[in-house]
């Protein structure tokens, strides 16, 4: 599940995310974005994102272990 919090939330379905935009405030293509939200509908991890006091913004990508399904998937002994 996708997990994004409100105010972005409105961002990312309203204007995209597009492969590649121009002409923003920040100089920025928004492609780390659509990378991002593309792996997590992709592979299923967790995607936040959040508001920076300072400015700015930030994703937190949270990948899980696959689970182990038999022996050949078990780390080596010693």
């Amino acid at each position: 599940m996708l997990m994004v919090p409100r105010p972005w939330l409105a961002v990312l379905h309203s204007s995209g995310p597009e492969r590649f935009r121009t002409g923003s405030r920040t100089g920025s293509t928004g492609l780390g974005v659509t990378i991002a939200v593309g792996q997590a509908r992709l592979l299923g991890p967790r995607l936040t994102f959040r508001n920076l006091p300072a400015g700015g913004a930030e994703a937190e990508l949270q990948l899980m272990d696959a689970p182990r399904t038999g022996p050949e998937d078990s780390p080596p002994g010693p």
